[in-house]
């Protein structure tokens, strides 16, 4: 009876350490390099709405950099209330085969500004001795291309302007500027001089309102 238990023991620490032996000739973990696919937007870079009108949004294209694959990709409307004034933000995110993913976003502009409406034109913010070009993107949407308004021109950003001519700069992000910056105290003056006034809320660009004032 001892035998047996002590063949019974022998046993299983023989299994045991079988079990352990290193796989020799294992193939290594798979090593990829990062890289990001291309998702572009289908249709305009931007849309303007009527307050209780209706969006159907146009859609992306995913090119997969790793297969070449290319398929359409649907945005997030969830975040678009077309009841109320303001700008909001269709995002789109997709990834290639590797899992690593593109984020990009196309803004919505819900207002009852008229289309004759029009500020864009190059603005001076002399506290900082720089100016920034305000490009009419659609009805009531611009773009300026130096949201900080220093000498050297940083990020680009998307304000809009309501039917009771206020503007509205909801937090974004900046693709040139590569940072997410919320803006607020916004202003807009059309008479007798046209100018816009914000803060920068990020990190590093304190609390100072930012003049700029039409050329």
């Amino acid at each position: 009876m001892k035998k047996i238990v002590l063949y019974t023991i022998m046993a299983t620490l023989i299994l045991g350490i079988g079990a352990c032996k290193k796989i020799e000739n294992q193939a290594p973990s798979k090593v990829v390099k990062v890289t990001y696919p291309g998702l572009i937007l289908k249709g305009d870079e931007a849309v303007t709405v009527n307050v209780g009108g209706t969006y159907t949004d146009a859609g992306a294209t995913l090119t997969d950099d790793i297969t070449g694959a290319v398929s359409d990709v649907e945005g997030d409307v969830s975040g678009i209330d077309l009841s109320t004034e303001g700008l909001y933000f269709v995002t789109f995110t997709a990834a290639n085969a590797n899992g690593y993913e593109t984020t990009i976003t196309r803004p919505v502009a819900v207002t009852d500004v008229p289309d004759a409406f029009d500020i864009s034109g190059e603005y001076l913010c002399a506290a900082r001795g720089g100016t920034a070009n305000l490009i009419k993107v659609s009805r009531g949407l611009f773009k300026t291309d130096n949201l900080n308004g220093g000498v050297t021109a940083l990020g680009s950003i998307y304000m809009m302007v309501k039917s009771d001519l206020t503007i509205d700069i909801p937090v974004q992000y900046s693709t040139d500027g590569g940072f997410t910056g919320n803006y607020v105290d916004e202003e807009l003056t059309l008479s007798p001089d046209t100018n816009y006034v914000y803060a920068i809320n990020a990190s590093g660009f304190g609390t100072a309102p930012r003049l700029f004032e039409k050329q």
